[in-house]
C-alpha cells in the first residue's frame, strides 16, 4: 500500500507530494510538514493512502485553524466543522469528510498576535 503526503496553499492548486510504502514513515513526514508549514494561514497538509482499487483515501489532514483532523469511516458528515476545512478537497476534488482528532502529540494551536493582545487587556 502507498501513502502520500500532500501540501497545498491554494485549494485545488499546485501541490507538493511525497509517497512512502511504510505508514509510520508517511505519518512522520506528514508531521514534519506540519512543523514547517502548519502555521501558514492557507496550508492544507493531507495524509492519504492508496486503496487496492487505485483510489486515494484521506487518513488525516491539517489546517492552521482546524488543527489535526482524522477522516471518519462512517460516511456521515461531522457535527462540528472546524474553520479552514469546510471546503477541503482530496486529490480528485472530492470533499474531505474530516473530524477533530485527539492525538497526544497535537498541541494547542499557536495564538495570533492579535489574540495575545486581546487576552492581555
Amino acid at each position: 500500500m502507498t501513502y502520500r503526503v500532500t501540501l497545498r496553499f491554494i485549494p485545488g492548486g499546485p501541490a507538493v507530494t511525497g509517497d512512502w510504502a511504510d505508514p509510520a514513515t508517511a505519518e512522520r513526514k506528514w508531521r514534519d510538514r506540519i512543523g514547517v508549514y502548519g502555521s501558514h494561514p492557507t496550508a492544507l497538509i493531507t495524509l492519504t493512502q492508496q486503496r487496492p482499487d487505485g483510489d486515494w483515501q484521506t487518513v488525516a489532514a491539517w489546517t492552521r485553524d482546524g488543527g489535526e483532523q482524522r477522516a471518519q469511516r462512517s460516511g456521515a458528515e461531522p457535527e462540528w466543522k472546524p474553520a479552514g476545512t469546510a471546503n477541503a478537497r482530496d486529490e480528485d476534488g472530492r470533499k474531505l469528510n474530516l473530524q477533530p482528532a485527539a492525538h497526544p502529540r497535537a498541541g494547542p494551536l499557536p495564538r495570533s498576535r492579535a489574540q495575545a493582545c486581546e487576552e492581555s487587556r
